[in-house]
């Protein structure tokens, strides 16, 4: 089984309320716990690549066991009850990330912004777009968006000068604070299975250390190459400093006051749709009974008059057979001169 060895190595961790869901799906807050756990400089490294050199007593750990201490961070703090392994939330992070780079490649396009379809979901603004297609978009982007495949190579191409002059970028971040230094870095966007690529694969020396210098060079570029709103210029950032912690948590403020706002809009809104839809039950209603009552006096009306023909031509019946009856009698015993006179007062009638 695939999770046998994560249970084994960190047993301790338990959930103690409510039944886990191995394979849960991740929420905001799940996300938000990995991409705080992986602003860590060390987990970061124990999941995506070491600096090459070896630390003196202690082994160097696999990409299988950096995955399984994100899984149990993921477990401790979440709150749907998660017992996922280093397996599981590896494929979870597989799919997180395509979310991240299908909406940064939405927000590099031009005359990217926000449809009616978006406006009638309540998104009124670009980052609640992009939060919609992939949740802790802005926190994701300070911490992976100077990746190279995020941001690619390409635009940085001969024209370095033109590129890397002092209007794009302002100070170039030091070797020592990058976790993107050493060639052999594994990149959290590329599927490797393996951390360290072999030196005797390199086949020409001179040729390497250009690429690795002209890799450096571009890295260290895009880490100052973030996206600003007002189009200001934006000092580096060490995504393992303490400052970065300052603001992941004053992003996720403000993501609970931005969802706060939508659950009080969808919360308006929700109450005009019942007020229109009681109006329009009301109104049925209203139809509903007075079509009834036309109908009431229809039918009475016609009942009446139906009554009224049947009564007359009752009578008109009755005063035949009468006639009948005196024609009858008159004929057996009276002359005719007598019977014509009666008829004459019959017909005067």
């Amino acid at each position: 089984m695939p999770c046998s060895k994560a249970q084994n190595i960190n047993s301790d961790i338990k959930i103690t309320s409510g039944l886990p869901h191995p394979s849960g799906h991740l929420i905001c807050t799940d996300y938000l716990t990995i991409i705080k756990w992986l602003s860590v400089k060390s987990n970061f490294e124990s999941c995506f690549g070491t600096s090459g050199s070896t630390s003196i007593g202690r082994p160097p750990s696999s990409k299988h066991h950096g995955f399984q201490l994100m899984a149990f961070e993921v477990n401790k703090k979440s709150q749907n009850f998660l017992n996922l392994c280093a397996s599981r939330i590896r494929d979870q992070w597989q799919t997180y990330k395509k979310k991240y780079m299908a909406a940064k490649k939405f927000e590099k396009l031009t005359g990217a912004g926000i449809t009616e379809e978006d406006e009638s979901k309540g998104i009124k603004s670009m980052n609640e777009k992009l939060e919609s297609m992939c949740p802790c978009y802005v926190e994701m982007d300070v911490l992976f968006g100077h990746k190279p495949n995020v941001t690619p190579i390409a635009s940085y191409d001969s024209q370095e000068k033109d590129s890397f002059n002092g209007d794009d970028v302002d100070v170039l971040l030091d070797k020592e604070n990058s976790p993107l230094d050493s060639p052999h870095n594994l990149d959290p966007f590329l599927n490797n299975d393996d951390n360290l690529v072999p030196e005797e694969n390199l086949k020409d020396e001179a040729k390497s250390k250009s690429t690795m210098h002209s890799t450096q060079k571009c890295n260290q570029a895009l880490m100052t190459n973030l996206n600003d709103k007002s189009g200001s210029r934006k000092r580096p950032m060490d995504m393992f400093s303490p400052m970065y912690a300052n603001l992941l948590e004053s992003r996720q403020k403000a993501r609970e006051t931005s969802e706060n706002a939508h659950l009080e809009w969808d919360w308006e809104r929700w109450i005009e749709e019942k007020a229109s839809n009681m109006e329009k039950q009301w109104f049925e209603e209203v139809k509903l009974q007075k079509q009834m009552e036309f109908e009431e006096k229809k039918h009475a009306k016609k009942y009446e008059f139906e009554k009224e023909k049947w009564n007359q031509e009752c009578e008109l019946k009755e005063k035949q057979y009468q006639m009948d009856l005196t024609i009858a009698a008159l004929s057996s015993s009276r002359p005719i001169a007598e019977l014509e006179r009666i008829l004459k007062i019959i017909n005067k009638r």
